[in-house]
């Protein structure tokens, strides 16, 4: 991990810092890789093996659970805003 300066944004959080992230789409194999994909131009060192996942009841959809290490509020929005605009993606939260 490199020393990066702690920033608070106005929304009261504190940069650098672990950012948690649960992203929901159907249970296809097109979701996961999407999601790996778009994770991967904000953060390099994804990897699906530090995803949990966990499949609805009728594992119709799947949620996937994943922390990382966030720099700023625009690398959070950017992740947030490219995934929500993916046609794989039902929920971020």
């Amino acid at each position: 991990m490199t020393d990066h300066p702690q920033s608070e944004d106005s929304k009261g959080f504190t940069f650098p810092c672990e950012m948690p992230i649960r992203i929901i789409g159907e249970n296809t194999e097109a979701f996961e890789e999407e999601v790996i994909e778009i994770l991967s131009h904000y953060l390099p060192e994804v990897a699906p093996i530090d995803f949990r996942t966990r499949m609805s009841r009728a594992n119709n959809y799947c949620s996937i659970a994943y922390t990382f290490y966030a720099e700023s509020r625009e690398q959070v929005e950017g992740i947030y805003r490219e995934l929500s605009l993916s046609k794989h993606v039902k929920w971020v939260l």
